[in-house]
């Protein structure tokens, strides 16, 4: 099973630095802007938001990982 989760990104770009990655996250469902200040800030920082939803979303009961099944 797939899910969508949509968010507005804003990426803000110095004339100094034009190769530096850096910005905001909002999910439209939140009202809470989450800021990041890299590449890998912003991986990391999509990676906990989508973390939020319940595992029955993320992961199909037939794709069970656990070690103890």
């Amino acid at each position: 099973m797939r899910f969508i989760k949509t968010f507005v990104v804003h990426l803000y770009v110095y004339r100094e630095a034009p190769e530096r990655l850096c910005g905001d996250v909002r999910p439209l469902d939140e009202p809470k802007n989450y800021t990041f200040k890299n590449q890998v800030e912003l991986e990391e920082l999509l990676r906990r938001l989508i973390g939020k939803l319940p595992i029955s979303i993320i992961d199909p009961p037939w794709m069970d990982t656990r070690s103890d099944v």
